[in-house]
């Protein structure tokens, strides 16, 4: 038993060992992604985006390697200058998956940057906010 287990151990350590920073550049319709393994996530700019694209499973697959270890804060700071509905679809995506550092016991902090009188970008967060129930710093 011990010798089929080893493998799967020094895959799971190879793969914990091997999560890098990733920096996703922003493009006209999405935002600017920092996934940091010392438990930063930063995304910045714009929401437009309307079409399923490839960036949403680079930003879930690195999560999940996070996860594997993630740091005793996780803290993600959003900053958006619009979001429309599917942007905040994928958005709550993301939050739910990093929520399972609190199973963990791990901290979580979100941290949602927006100007007082932006309405189209403090509604999404509110609704996230209730859907999620998560420690919000607005």
């Amino acid at each position: 038993m011990l010798v089929k287990l080893l493998p799967l151990f020094f895959n799971v350590c190879s793969q914990v060992l091997a999560l890098n920073q990733k920096h996703i550049e922003s493009t006209n319709t999405s935002p600017e992604v920092f996934l940091i393994p010392e438990g930063n996530i930063k995304i910045k700019g714009r929401g437009l985006t309307v079409n399923r694209t490839k960036v949403p499973d680079q930003i879930m697959e690195w999560i999940e390697q996070y996860l594997l270890d993630p740091a005793d804060t996780t803290c993600i700071d959003i900053c958006f200058e619009y979001l429309n509905s599917y942007s905040s679809t994928i958005l709550a995506s993301i939050i739910k998956k990093i929520r399972s550092v609190e199973i963990m016991n791990k901290k979580l902090i979100i941290n949602w940057y927006y100007e007082d009188d932006d309405d189209d970008v403090y509604e999404p967060h509110r609704s996230m906010y209730h859907l999620i129930l998560s420690g919000f710093l607005i």
